[in-house]
């Protein structure tokens, strides 16, 4: 049986949920691996710890937390 250790994960893991490597999300993304593992260790989006060195993301949570920190463009005063 498997054990997943959720970290900064603010709901239960759901077995429906997409489960992806830290290389899918650097895809959606459009960033390299490594920032996606900088923004695990600052903290930014959560991550499972199947192990010391397999991370697995809920794309659903992912998602949530990069919305928290995107920039939204706003009009510019004259």
């Amino acid at each position: 049986m498997l054990t997943v250790q959720s970290q900064n994960v603010g709901e239960p893991f759901s077995p429906d949920d997409d489960i992806v490597t830290a290389k899918t999300i650097a895809r959606d993304y459009q960033v390299y691996p490594f920032t996606v593992y900088k923004w695990v260790h600052r903290g930014i989006i959560p991550v499972f710890r199947i192990n010391s060195r397999c991370l697995r993301f809920s794309r659903r949570e992912v998602r949530a937390a990069i919305a928290k920190y995107r920039i939204r463009e706003q009009g510019v005063s004259r």
